[in-house]
């Protein structure tokens, strides 16, 4: 699961920061993909299937990768709303840690290669909290850009101002 996580919250953002990408997907489809995509690979034989074939489990990451990336573009690319942004993160809290909890409320194991509940429980656990944390980190970073903007906005006003003022 921390495999996961890393692969979700810190490599895709990143490959978005260095990419850049000059493309848009609309901000619910981009949502709707990560979201699907979580759920799916995690509550069907997808999971175990990956841990079976090494090139399943590939097509797992690629895929997990390739949703997250999709689903940080709106983020960390500057040509949206900053309380878009805000609203879309703080949606994804509550769809990440219910899919966690769901995993973790389950009375008996959802993954053949994980026959101990305990196992199944940690994992959620990591799920549950990393993925809060990212996102909560996520909000945060949004809200400091969005009050450097401000900022910038400000102080070029000021400027104006007194640029009009020496006339």
């Amino acid at each position: 699961m921390v495999q996961h996580m890393l692969l979700i919250v810190v490599v895709a953002p990143l490959l978005v920061v260095g990419t850049k990408p000059n493309w848009r997907v609309p901000m619910v489809a981009s949502w709707l993909l990560f979201a699907v995509v979580m759920w799916v690979t995690h509550l069907t034989s997808i999971y175990d299937s990956a841990l079976d074939h090494a090139l399943v489990h590939a097509l797992e990451h690629l895929v997990f990768i390739a949703a997250s990336y999709v689903f940080w573009v709106p983020v960390i690319v500057g040509d949206r709303a900053y309380p878009l942004r805000l609203g879309y993160l703080a949606l994804s809290l509550p769809q990440q840690a219910f899919l966690a909890l769901a995993i973790y409320s389950s009375t008996s194991p959802i993954y053949a290669h994980y026959p101990k509940l305990d196992d199944q429980k940690a994992g959620a656990i990591v799920m549950w909290v990393g993925g809060d944390m990212a996102f909560i980190v996520a909000i945060a970073l949004v809200i400091g850009a969005w009050m450097r903007a401000e900022r910038m906005s400000d102080d070029e006003d000021v400027e104006r101002h007194r640029a009009e003022e020496q006339r």
